[in-house]
């Protein structure tokens, strides 16, 4: 901007013709009445009159300096100039009023005087001030910047110190979850071995029940002589163990204390507002070495009595030793032992027996009022990946049964089935095994019908913006995400149990879970299938180029079918990955001439049935296709059979235990189902539905259904599970 000072314009510029005629030639200028004349309108002007005494200059004058007019006597031009009353006078002002006792001078040399200040005024605007306000606003415009950059870049530091923290609280909730699950697979499995022997003495009751009936159907006499009862075997029940459910104990004192303990886990984290409160968070105990030189004293800063010793007299155990050069400020000066802490303030080393097992140096600039404390005392009784593992040798635990009679019906035989999974975990250099056992009830469920009305037995949202996957995860939970980077996993009551956030550029594909519980989902730009272990992602498929990987299912042999698509939306196809290799693609048909799935921007969801089908529902070709496990098609569903209103816009399909087909209707808010033979079941459209686009089945055979449009899920109940085998009452009493 330029801060220049503007030129004057000279006067005769601007007035360039009479005032009055607005024709002439100018050629004189009235003082008194501001108006410039020609020749001929002066005359007619100084007729008038109106002005009394004119003042007028030629036109070539108008640089001439103008009086001003008195303001007491009429008619009169101020030629002096008061300096007490610092006001312009006139010649009778000068005789005939007060101001003939004040000092007088020249207007002319007033002005004068005047205009010499103002050009010095502007000289020293322009040469100092101005330069001067110029490099103080440089200046504050650097200070500003600065300032906004260290705030940055403090806002980056506590974002990082953030993160750690988090990390920590997050190692501490793994180790008490850890814990959980180490008494929770001790107590299954006590209740799980007591299960399977009350099954074996069960089929000992139905044998000798059955070997009773024969004997008491037989008319032979040595058979019946020759019996020995089993009923002694038949008694020898054995009590159930007792299973004591530890408790977690939590405690939450806002602003001051977080803790929680479980078992031989305790765990807490403290904010303090000054030393003294970080001391009386600690133990009352007060446990000294034998050669320390301690006294008792009154700290300053508490009313609680606190051991002290002069700095020097004792050596910090692993650590510096106390030194007079942090004699200054409160601070931290050594990492602890397991129940010592050594804090030096003022000219004293303060000792205290705490429940910490580290604590981390404070930066010395702190003062007392920003200690921040964090307490852990973590001592399990053993190592948990050891316990996990009591022995090395990798076995498959069977469980058989005695051969029983021939006479006993085929349809009653009552099959305990015991499975273990092992998993054998390489880490470089030693290996760790985990056994994993899974052991299913007496009486496995089998193939169910359906009912006859399906009902909804859980409601709840999720605060997802546009829901688009669900995932289940065990039997009372499922991981959701919708367009955003938020993955949740909640429970059957809506309460959040997780979440963590997708490292995609807008929001993950699919979410799927795998055979062992790990969460994968499909980042379609970056063309990679992710997977979270332990808090942490790492890649587990990388797409070849060109192709994006979207719709994802977990087989129930550990293999990942993907759904992929081209960058121009004109091919699809489905991949199959082992341990992230290629093992099959499904693209064409059997002769590969034609594609199974037709070219769109609609992605192909993807499932597998339990014969080893591969269910896929093609959006833009609107059909389900159903192909073998060698690729081959088998049939189509075009949604006729369901004499819907609105065209079928097939969206994620599922199929569980009996190998029934489901598949969502996003335009007419229903489910539709098929059998794996192409025969329609039914559609369940009575659980108030709406825009169905997440779908998934938990291991009770129920349907998880969320919602687009209002980012809800519903948990619906719509087959009933039968379970093989007879039972007691049906054994026991059997006539026949």
């Amino acid at each position: 901007m330029d801060h220049s000072i503007p030129q004057e314009h000279s006067m005769s510029q601007e007035i360039k013709t009479c005032e009055i005629c607005a024709a002439a030639q100018l050629q004189i200028f009235c003082n008194n009445c501001q108006i410039s004349l020609c020749g001929k309108c002066d005359t007619e002007h100084r007729k008038g009159g109106l002005c009394g005494l004119h003042d007028k200059v030629l036109f070539p004058d108008l640089n001439k300096l103008l009086f001003p007019s008195c303001t007491i006597h009429q008619n009169q031009i101020c030629h002096s100039y008061c300096k007490q009353c610092d006001i312009p006078v006139c010649n009778k002002c000068k005789t005939q009023t007060h101001h003939d006792r004040h000092e007088l001078i020249e207007m002319a040399y007033f002005v004068s005087m005047k205009l010499n200040e103002i050009k010095a005024e502007i000289e020293e605007l322009l040469k100092k001030v101005i330069p001067q306000c110029r490099q103080t606003k440089a200046d504050t415009a650097s200070k500003l910047s600065m300032t906004e950059v260290k705030y940055d870049q403090m806002i980056h530091e506590l974002e990082i110190h953030r993160k750690i923290w988090h990390q920590e609280v997050d190692g501490i909730f793994n180790r008490v979850r850890m814990k959980i699950h180490s008494e929770k697979e001790k107590s299954l499995r006590e209740l799980q071995n007591h299960q399977s022997d009350l099954a074996q003495i069960y089929n000992v009751m139905y044998e000798t029940v059955q070997e009773d009936r024969d004997i008491l159907m037989s008319k032979e006499a040595a058979i019946i002589a020759a019996h020995k009862s089993r009923m002694m075997d038949c008694l020898q029940l054995k009590p159930g163990p007792n299973i004591k459910i530890p408790i977690l104990k939590t405690k939450i004192n806002k602003g001051r204390e977080l803790s929680l303990e479980l078992v031989n886990i305790e765990a807490s984290l403290t904010q303090n507002s000054s030393v003294s409160n970080m001391m009386e968070c600690s133990s009352n105990e007060t446990n000294l070495p034998k050669d320390s030189t301690c006294t008792s004293i009154t700290n300053s800063t508490s009313n609680e009595n606190v051991p002290s010793i002069p700095l020097c007299a004792l050596s910090a155990p692993n650590g510096r030793p106390v030194s007079k050069s942090y004699s200054r400020v409160p601070d931290i000066i050594a990492k602890a032992t397991k129940k010592l802490l050594l804090i030096k303030q003022g000219d004293k080393c303060l000792q205290r027996k705490i429940k910490q097992e580290s604590t981390f140096k404070c930066p010395s600039s702190l003062g007392p009022s920003q200690v921040m404390s964090r307490t852990l005392d973590l001592h399990p009784t053993e190592n948990m990946a050891c316990s996990a593992v009591k022995t090395m040798e990798v076995s498959v635990i069977k469980n058989t049964t005695r051969d029983r009679s021939k006479s006993l019906d085929q349809s009653k035989q009552n099959p305990v089935e015991e499975l273990t999974k092992t998993i054998l975990v390489d880490h470089h250099t030693k290996a760790e095994q985990k056994s994993l056992t899974e052991r299913f009830s007496a009486f496995p469920l089998t193939n169910g019908q359906l009912l006859k009305k399906a009902r909804v037995i859980s409601s709840f949202p999720t605060g997802l913006e546009n829901l688009t996957a669900v995932a289940c995860y065990r039997s009372q939970e499922a991981w959701i995400c919708g367009e955003t980077k938020v993955i949740k996993r909640l429970d059957i009551q809506g309460f959040q149990k997780n979440a963590l956030l997708a490292t995609c550029k807008y929001f993950p594909g699919d979410i799927a879970v795998t055979r062992d519980g790990e969460l994968i989902y499909s980042n379609v730009n970056a063309r990679t299938v992710t997977v979270v272990r332990e808090e942490k992602t790492e890649i587990l498929i990388q797409v070849t180029k060109g192709w994006h990987p979207c719709k994802l299912c977990c087989t129930s042999s550990g293999d990942i079918l993907v759904a992929m698509f081209t960058s121009d939306d004109k091919n699809h196809k489905i991949v199959r990955y082992h341990m992230g290799k290629i093992t099959q693609e499904i693209e064409k048909d059997v002769n590969y001439e034609n594609p199974l799935f037709q070219e769109g921007r609609h992605p192909v969801y993807v499932a597998e049935n339990t014969n080893g089908d591969i269910c896929a529902a093609d959006l833009n070709a609107e059909m389900v296709v159903v192909v073998d496990n060698r690729g081959k098609e088998k049939f189509r569903y075009d949604g006729t059979a369901a004499k819907r209103a609105k065209p079928f816009v097939p969206g994620p399909i599922v199929t569980d235990s009996s190998g029934h087909i489901i598949v969502t209707d996003q335009i007419n808010d229903c489910l539709h189902i098929l059998d794996k033979n192409e025969q329609f079941l039914g559609c369940i459209d009575n659980c108030g539905l709406d825009q169905p686009t997440g779908l998934s089945v938990d291991r009770e055979g129920r349907l998880w259904v969320g919602s687009y449009n209002t980012g809800n899920v519903k948990v619906i109940e719509y087959l009933k599970l039968r379970k093989s085998g007879p039972s007691q009452k049906q054994c026991l009493n059997d006539k026949n």
